[in-house]
């Protein structure tokens, strides 16, 4: 996975989502859509810095395990905030 984040002017934060179609059919694109929504919804109160965040899941990733995967998109947002 990659993250990248910029200021905004707005008020609020923004999350883009990329997840090809070689990561995987429909179901497993989704899955991670869903997953990535959710975390940023959680996370969106610690999230002080109004920014533009993307989220691109890359080819590569052979899909950690489900309860695996919201630990680690905290983990790289944190590690942006620093």
């Amino acid at each position: 996975m990659l993250l990248v984040h910029l200021p905004n002017g707005s008020s609020v934060d923004r999350l883009g989502l990329v997840v090809t179609k070689k990561t995987g059919n429909a179901v497993v694109r989704n899955r991670w859509k869903r997953v990535v929504r959710e975390r940023f919804r959680k996370l969106s109160g610690e999230l002080t810095n109004r920014h533009d965040w993307v989220v691109t899941v890359k080819r590569s990733v052979q899909g950690p395990p489900p309860n695996e995967i919201p630990g680690e998109l905290t983990r790289l947002w944190k590690k942006a905030l620093r």
